[in-house]
């Protein structure tokens, strides 16, 4: 195989991890603002029936 062929293929290599790692880091902030937003409902569905028991 060629020299330049090998470097292609070698280079090729590590930019497909450099967009698996891009896009795993993606997948866990994705994951965290999914954490966030469920536990702000709870907080909220928690006021609601703190309010609807002052009634």
């Amino acid at each position: 195989m060629k020299e330049s062929t090998l470097v292609q293929i070698k280079s090729e290599i590590v930019t497909n991890q450099d967009e698996i790692n891009k896009y795993k880091y993606h997948l866990i902030m994705a994951k965290l603002e999914v954490e966030k937003t469920e536990n702000k409902i709870k907080e909220l569905e928690e006021r609601r029936e703190t309010l609807l028991n002052c009634l």
